[in-house]
């Protein structure tokens, strides 16, 4: 939440929610900050995204923007 607050102060209304390496996007930190920050604040979500299941918990949690490598397997 600091992240957010210092980016929003610095005029960044986008945040990534990781490099995706080596953490996961979580979905109820997803929820917590567009709870919080609502539209002032985009939330693109970076890794662990594998499967069109945890696309859409991702996306329905308010992400505006999945980075993943795999997106073949969650198209098919």
């Amino acid at each position: 939440i600091k992240v957010c607050d210092l980016s929003i102060r610095t005029g960044c209304n986008v945040i990534k929610t990781n490099t995706g390496y080596g953490y996961n996007t979580i979905v109820e930190d997803i929820l917590i900050a567009k709870r919080i920050y609502g539209s002032d604040l985009e939330v693109e979500a970076s890794g662990g995204c594998r499967t069109r299941e945890q696309a859409k918990q991702i996306l329905n949690a308010g992400s505006s923007v999945i980075h993943t490598s795999t997106i073949f397997n969650i198209l098919q």
